[in-house]
């Protein structure tokens, strides 16, 4: 405020001698020649308004630009603050998800230690061109492992080609099976599901598979869910069994009285 009052008394300062010099020019020049005393009155006022307007250009906007700047300092520490507050929550619902869901990895281990699994598949391009999934799988398969594999029938051909991969063949007939389903049963379910060790009720394990829908694109991504759940597992070993119908293997049998 005091540097403002110095500057304007300055102007004022400035405005006043140049008045006093006007009235000397007057009487220098005499009442005789009038438009030579309007034209320095009128050329006076120009300038002094245009000092004026020089000087609070310089004096006001650099205030105004500094509250400007300082206000988007502020406005960039709030939205600073705002996406910090907003990744811890990412964070946590992401550390919460992640004891929920499991990663290819975790899924990969409860492959491992099955010593029976159930497939029900819509997507079987999705295993063929993951290597790794299919040598686990050819591996446990060589060790003995049970495999069912329901998928529908339009991917019979996809089915044949899977079958290859694994390395199975007609002396497996006792302990893998594959068999096609309605096509229409991949209306009811969004996501692929698995049982591990479906006649150990209270050891198995049902797991919804790509919860997030990531596995084809971005495989690494990819998270299952994984159900502990006795009576869970029950729902769905029966839904497993009534799928595979006549086409259920020997192996089958027990269980399905089991079922009921």
């Amino acid at each position: 405020m005091m540097k403002h009052f110095f500057w304007h008394l300055l102007v004022a300062g400035i405005t006043v001698v140049a008045v006093l010099a006007l009235v000397v020019w007057i009487e220098f020049l005499g009442k005789d020649n009038l438009p030579a005393v309007a034209a320095m009155v009128i050329t006076m006022f120009i300038v002094a308004a245009a000092l004026n307007a020089v000087l609070f250009r310089m004096l006001s906007f650099p205030v105004h630009e500094r509250e400007l700047k300082a206000a988007a300092d502020q406005s960039k520490q709030v939205l600073a603050g705002i996406h910090a507050v907003l990744e811890n929550a990412r964070a946590v619902l992401l550390g919460q998800e992640r004891l929920l869901l499991s990663s290819s990895i975790q899924t990969e281990l409860i492959e491992k230690r099955a010593k029976e699994v159930w497939v029900l598949t819509f997507d079987i391009y999705r295993h063929l061109n993951n290597k790794k999934y299919c040598d686990i799988v050819k591996s446990k398969i060589g060790e003995g492992t049970r495999y069912l594999w329901l998928y529908p029938e339009h991917l019979a051909g996809d089915a044949e080609d899977l079958k290859a991969k694994f390395g199975v063949t007609s002396a497996h007939s006792n302990t893998v099976c594959f068999t096609p389903v309605s096509n229409d049963l991949a209306r009811y379910f969004p996501h692929d599901v698995v049982i591990y060790d479906p006649a150990q009720t209270d050891a198995g394990v049902v797991l919804l598979c790509d919860v997030n829908g990531r596995k084809r694109n971005v495989p690494s991504e990819s998270l299952d869910m994984p159900i502990n759940d006795p009576e869970l597992l029950t729902r769905y070993r029966r839904l497993f069994i009534a799928l595979a119908g006549q086409h259920a293997p020997a192996w089958l049998e027990g269980q399905r009285s089991d079922a009921r």
